[in-house]
């Protein structure tokens, strides 16, 4: 048993493949990051002797990596394939149910796993009907794009209902979860910067300045995606993000909040227009970042700098205009209340102070109102 585990961790040090376990009370979640890995996929998949596996993949995806994914799937014996639209409208129970019938149909039981291969939408949607099929079944994550692999410890799942961005959902995880950075060789710049809002957001909740440097570094064109580097900001992104599941894993102490950060109107944003998830991240920073400094949490050298990074994404992603033509306040204040995050009638918010976050669970209605204000008329 010592030798077959030697053996294993050598195999990974010779790939350079980099390896994060996360410990919740459920279940172990083991990360591997790294190039060339669909050997480990098989490898691991393979040991925990699933009854059936049934692949749920991108179908975008599906066309373009063909013969990777087929080689995947032969040598796994997959049951059968569930090609998925990856798009927000989608994200719902309707569409879960779908393939809550495709899995009965193929005879999925409670030794059974999906696989899910795709982008975030894969991952929750694949998450979540897991997490009901049978009270639950395993699954596994292959991760495809950058914003995606920087956010794969899941620590929990979730789908729209009614309007309401992520309202039904699970505390749940993949048991393995695989980013390959070959499959990034699909993403153009454009996605590369969605993914590296999410690293941006980690590296202002650690307040890694190291990290935040690399990432302005790229956006002023200072190439950063070799594989070797972007496997780096994905480690760090993970291990952050361990830090807060890990350790509060139901959500009860108030650590995985910090999660949140950026998000709180980044779900409104998204249920008003189809911005994908990135850059709705992005514009709920800047919203982080005036009610910060509104409150006196965060200086005045501190607010500039981080509109100074703000301004490097913008010139990249260039929606602010669209955000701030969908942007109505009197409708924002009404549905913002209804954000995952809040508790009662009040506004709660992950905000920014010196060296750090911290939640705020009693925003002043008036100075929301006066920060989406001056988002609407913010301009780089």
């Amino acid at each position: 048993m010592k030798r077959r585990i030697k053996e294993h961790f050598y195999m990974l040090f010779q790939k350079n493949i980099r390896h994060i376990k996360v410990c919740f009370p459920y279940i172990e979640q083991h990360l591997y990051i790294g190039t060339g890995v669909p050997d480990l996929v098989v490898e691991k998949i393979s040991s925990a002797k699933y009854d059936k596996i049934v692949a749920v993949v991108d179908s975008n995806l599906y066309e373009q990596r063909k013969d990777y994914l087929d080689a995947i799937f032969d040598k796994l014996k997959i049951a059968g394939v569930i090609p998925v639209e990856s798009k927000e409208a989608n994200k719902n129970f309707v569409y879960c149910d779908n393939i809550l019938n495709q899995l009965s149909k193929l005879g999925i039981n409670r030794k059974s796993c999906l696989l899910a291969i795709g982008g975030g939408y894969v991952g929750d949607v694949v998450g979540f009907t897991s997490s009901i099929y049978m009270r639950g079944i395993d699954f596994v994550q292959i991760p495809t794009t950058l914003m995606s692999m920087s956010d794969a410890v899941m620590g929990k799942v979730a789908i729209n209902n009614n309007g309401k961005k992520n309202l039904l959902g699970s505390f749940y995880s993949p048991r393995f979860t695989f980013c390959d950075m070959s499959l990034l060789e699909t993403s153009n710049r454009r996605g590369i910067v969605f993914g590296l809002v999410e690293i941006w957001k980690h590296s202002l909740l650690e307040n890694n300045l190291g990290m935040e440097y690399k990432i302005s570094e790229y956006l002023n064109g200072n190439e950063l995606n070799s594989e070797k580097n972007l496997a780096e900001l994905i480690k760090f992104s993970l291990e952050a993000k361990k830090k807060y599941t890990q350790n509060d894993y139901d959500d009860t102490k108030g650590l995985h909040k910090a999660l949140s950060l950026g998000h709180t109107f980044a779900n409104y944003i998204e249920s008003k227009t189809e911005i994908p998830h990135g850059p709705a991240v992005f514009y709920g920073l800047i919203l982080v970042f005036l009610i910060s400094y509104k409150l006196k949490k965060i200086s005045k050298s501190e607010f500039d700098h981080f509109m100074e990074v703000a301004r490097l994404f913008e010139k990249e992603i260039k929606m602010l205009n669209e955000v701030q033509n969908h942007i109505d306040v009197n409708d924002a204040l009404e549905k913002l209340k209804f954000d995952k995050i809040n508790s009662g009638d009040t506004y709660s918010f992950v905000l920014l102070k010196k060296n750090g976050y911290f939640v705020c669970k009693n925003v002043d209605a008036e100075v929301l109102k006066e920060s989406l204000d001056e988002l609407k008329k913010l301009s780089f």
